[in-house]
């Protein structure tokens, strides 16, 4: 063999660059971005201005009065609904078991509200699949019925349900709940509460839901638009139609000017079976505000305040960070091999 010196030089193949070395490779460029915090506007506030993570923290606040006054509203309606039959502790089976509950809180511009949740993780019987399912609507749909609507510039009216689970259809006899009375209850010692209607917690109380206000609709004259479980239309009079949406306890009414009179006489049918309330016009859906202008035909969606809370909830005041046009560098390649 030749020495190594006097060895031709080894001919060798161009480096492939992969799709995933190409991510690699890039070099973030630098962008421009705004002066800190001219992007940002303050985030609105409850009319608490404090928002208690649990019971504990609220009796020690001096708002305690009026999360106490969250908590007798609550109860009040629990007991409306007629949700639970107080029984003796000694009626209960000894191998049924008596879940315990838990106060949540939320300030809102309207008040503090209090909510009663079950803990319904701890059941030792978990229902199943079938028991527990509940449809919700895509965003796809929602933003459809909103460019509907502006497009034939038809009116959208949101009608919030007041605590929707609790108004589900009744438990059978042989659907056996218990429940240990909560605080402030004022249910007599030694007895529980067995459980009429579900409450917020339970694994089936978003599927009870879904198929009562289903059958609502059903039995209304409304038919399912195909591939969407949360969507209804229903023909009208004037040869159009009404179309409703529910996520839940929000519902959504999209119908036009000539047939306000059959919207109307929907939303008191709908009244007369559920306890809600009629917000009016859509301005507020699932963290997205919407802004309408009827003079130039368009809608706007924004979820600026759903991110300026969720800065809050993780110690990133506004004035405090730097806002982006892009959250990524334009040009930057990610592949499936980058995961994680």
């Amino acid at each position: 063999a030749p020495p190594l010196a006097n060895r031709p030089p080894t001919r060798t193949s161009p480096r492939r660059v992969t799709p995933a070395r190409m991510a690699g490779m890039l070099r973030a460029r630098s962008v421009r971005t705004p002066p800190r915090g001219t992007h940002f506007i303050p985030a609105a506030l409850g009319a608490v201005g404090y928002e208690p993570r649990n019971l504990r923290e609220a009796k020690r606040h001096p708002s305690w009065s009026q999360w106490l006054s969250a908590i007798l509203k609550e109860h009040q309606g629990l007991r409306d609904h007629r949700v639970y039959d107080v029984v003796p502790r000694s009626d209960v089976p000894a191998t049924a078991q008596v879940l315990s509950s838990m106060y949540t809180f939320k300030d809102k511009p309207g008040g503090a509200k209090a909510r009663l949740v079950v803990h319904g993780h701890r059941q030792r019987i978990k229902p199943s699949d079938i028991e527990k399912y509940a449809a919700t609507p895509t965003l796809t749909s929602f933003r459809i019925l909103v460019a509907t609507a502006t497009q034939n510039d038809d009116e959208i009216d949101h009608l919030d349900v007041s605590q929707a689970f609790t108004q589900a259809t009744e438990f059978t006899d042989d659907e056996a709940i218990y429940l240990a009375p909560p605080e402030f209850s004022g249910t007599p010692q030694g007895h529980v509460w067995r459980l009429r209607r579900p409450l917020y917690g339970l694994i089936c109380s978003p599927s009870r839901w879904f198929n009562t206000l289903s059958a609502f609709f059903v039995a209304d004259g409304w038919q399912q638009v195909n591939g969407e479980s949360c969507l209804y239309t229903k023909p009208t009079a004037s040869g159009y139609r009404l179309l409703a949406s529910f996520y839940v306890d929000d519902v959504l009414l999209s119908y036009s000017a000539a047939d306000a009179a059959e919207a109307r006489a929907f939303r008191e049918r709908f009244a007369s079976r559920f306890r809600s309330t009629n917000l009016g016009p859509l301005r507020h859906y699932l963290g997205i505000d919407v802004v309408r202008d009827r003079v130039a035909g368009t809608t706007t969606l924004s979820q600026e305040q759903s991110i300026l809370d969720l800065l809050d909830r993780h110690g990133l005041r506004p004035g405090e960070c730097n806002a982006t046009d892009t959250p990524l560098s334009p040009g930057c390649h990610l592949s499936r091999t980058d995961c994680p």
